[in-house]
């Protein structure tokens, strides 16, 4: 008899998202995380529309605020290409340890001659909890 994973959670794709340039000091939603659960990012996946490399930054925050606390390291993201990172590859910490204001995960973009809308970013997490 095959016995399930009780430590296994529940897969959720956050929306694809556009994000703006560091320089307007914008945080972009990319998961929108309920207070007492849980989430362990499994893929991220990214591209980068301009023609300078970045840094592609995932933690949690609240949203339009300047700061972040980051949930794994700083991402460079290649000029005019894609790429993305699966389970394997991130390190597994799990969000939703902190206040309420901060369960929300959040990405935010810096590139070179950096212009609105260059990096276009989607999560996936497994969520755990009630």
């Amino acid at each position: 008899m095959v016995m399930p994973n009780i430590l296994t959670g529940i897969r959720r794709a956050g929306p694809v998202q556009t994000l703006g340039a560091v320089a307007v000091n914008l945080n972009v939603l990319v998961y929108d995380n309920i207070a007492g659960r849980n989430a362990r990012i499994t893929k991220i996946a990214w591209r980068n529309n301009n023609a300078a490399p970045g840094v592609l930054r995932v933690g949690v925050g609240v949203a339009g605020a300047g700061a972040i606390t980051d949930l794994i390291p700083p991402i460079t993201i290649p000029a005019l290409l894609d790429g993305e990172l699966d389970a394997n590859n991130i390190p597994a910490f799990p969000t939703g340890q902190g206040a309420a204001a901060t369960h929300d995960i959040m990405a935010q973009a810096s590139v070179g001659a950096a212009a609105p809308n260059d990096v276009v970013v989607q999560v996936e997490l497994e969520v755990f909890g009630a």
